[in-house]
């Protein structure tokens, strides 16, 4: 079905159940599908989440580095794995799990990287050695990203 994850064509708790698997970073909005997902879900009802997180705070300039890769697959921010909660919260969702599995993710997150790089270098015409400076700081940034799974009731 295609439409806005905004404001589905559904009444509210017409689910049980409802999951955004690597839809949210994409959407702009996530409190709002958020939101969205828990009125059409019935009480007691489970939402299933997974998105890109910081494991750990990244500095403002490997965020800088990190934008036009962010940019390209329409990622409007990295919220934190320690705050990730807060999010389905201000929904009115209750976490009832909460996943790293960066760990099981990492051969995606690698192929995502080098695909973006790939794409990016093709678009500015850069050498790849003019980016080498740029490789250093994604390394040094990549522990620092992964992927969580939420795991929440209405």
């Amino acid at each position: 079905m295609r439409g806005d994850p905004h404001a589905m064509p559904f009444s509210g708790d017409a689910f049980d159940a409802a999951r955004a698997v690597e839809t949210l970073p994409h959407l702009g909005d996530r409190a709002g599908v958020l939101r969205e997902l828990a009125r059409v879900v019935k009480p007691s009802g489970v939402v299933v989440v997974s998105d890109f997180v910081q494991r750990r705070p990244v500095s403002q300039v490997v965020l800088n580095e990190l934008r036009p890769a962010l940019t390209t697959y329409d990622i409007d921010e990295l919220p934190t794995f320690a705050g990730y909660p807060k999010l389905p919260a201000a929904a009115g969702l209750q976490v009832v799990e909460l996943l790293d599995l960066t760990a099981e993710t990492r051969g995606t997150l690698e192929r995502m990287r080098d695909g973006t790089t790939s794409l990016l270098l093709r678009r500015t015409e850069k050498r790849r050695s003019s980016t080498s400076t740029s490789c250093c700081r994604r390394a040094a940034c990549e522990s620092s990203l992964g992927y969580v799974l939420a795991v929440a009731r209405v």
